[in-house]
């Protein structure tokens, strides 16, 4: 899945991730689309991690991210 865009300040950001990554897989799980990256991440309690996997410029690389609250919308 390539990484279109992050928020400014958001838990991707904050462990690394940049726009044009492709993110590989989600504990160990490839996304199938955006939506189920998202969704995934939104299943975990807000303070616990998840291990990102993905390639830059064709190199791999792996972070962790803090999950953080969705910010509510409105």
């Amino acid at each position: 899945m390539l990484i279109g865009n992050l928020y400014v300040g958001s838990p991707a950001q904050r462990a690394g991730l940049q726009p044009g990554d492709l993110l590989l897989d989600i504990d160990g799980i490839p996304p199938h689309s955006a939506q189920d990256a998202l969704g995934r991440i939104a299943s975990r309690q807000p303070g616990s991690n998840v291990l990102l996997r993905g390639m830059r410029g064709g190199r791999m690389f792996e972070v962790r991210a803090q999950v953080g609250e969705r910010p509510r919308s409105g």
